[in-house]
């Protein structure tokens, strides 16, 4: 029997999140995880961080719509919690060599939301440039 790797990915985001709801921190594993990569077909999504956020939230909702709370809880770990982590993680690396310019390349979903990146880069100060336009 053969699974896609989205569902490979919730099934795995389940027992973690079963286990302990922790955030996760992608720079930090031995082995790196795949990225699950969403096919757009006939979209320019270039900079619009209101359509990508859009099409997460209408994937996810298709995705949890059995189970709100733990889509809730999913999307906590997945984003909001790793957000905060990779936000403190990019403010120390900026700190260590002040006055010179940093690139610093996310998923797109940390973009959007509530608790985007560089809402919270931008409340501790930092200016935030797209790369492009």
């Amino acid at each position: 029997m053969k699974f896609s790797p989205t569902a490979c990915l919730f099934v795995a985001l389940f027992l973690a999140l079963a286990k302990k709801p922790a955030a996760i921190d992608a720079t930090n594993l031995k082995h790196p995880v795949k990225p699950v990569l969403w096919k757009i077909e006939g979209k320019d999504l270039t900079s619009d961080v209101k359509k990508i956020g859009g099409m997460i939230k209408e994937h996810v909702e298709k995705s949890m719509s059995k189970n709100e709370e733990l889509g809730r809880r999913l999307m906590k770990t997945l984003l909001d919690d790793r957000n905060i982590t990779m936000t403190v993680t990019i403010a120390k690396k900026l700190s260590e060599h002040p006055g010179s310019s940093q690139f610093f390349a996310v998923g797109a979903a940390h973009y959007t939301g509530q608790s985007a990146i560089q809402d919270l880069l931008t409340k501790k100060g930092y200016t935030i440039t797209p790369a492009f336009k």
